[in-house]
């Protein structure tokens, strides 16, 4: 699955939009969830104090291949987030 890796501890902001419907970005075990909509940019801020990874999913019945849309947020110490972003590994 597709994976967004985050530094953790780090405050961002993430611009969601759609290219075509209405769809969702939900992570239930982070109590994450706001939508993304064609045409217009919605901002996320989050801050993910611990390393980890949880599952997220479009929580926005949005077509045909909806039930493929799961994806992993992952958060890494800062170090190891600064190797991976400039090309290394994100292991810590």
């Amino acid at each position: 699955m597709p994976t967004l890796v985050v530094p953790a501890g780090r405050t961002l902001q993430l611009r969601l939009t759609s290219r075509d419907v209405v769809h969702s970005l939900w992570v239930p075990g982070l109590r994450y969830k706001t939508d993304a909509f064609p045409h217009h940019v919605n901002t996320l801020t989050l801050t993910l104090d611990r390393a980890g990874r949880w599952r997220g999913r479009c929580a926005e019945f949005c077509g045909r291949r909806h039930h493929t849309m799961d994806f992993w947020i992952e958060a890494v110490p800062p170090r190891a987030y600064d190797r991976w972003a400039h090309g290394g590994t994100a292991a810590a």
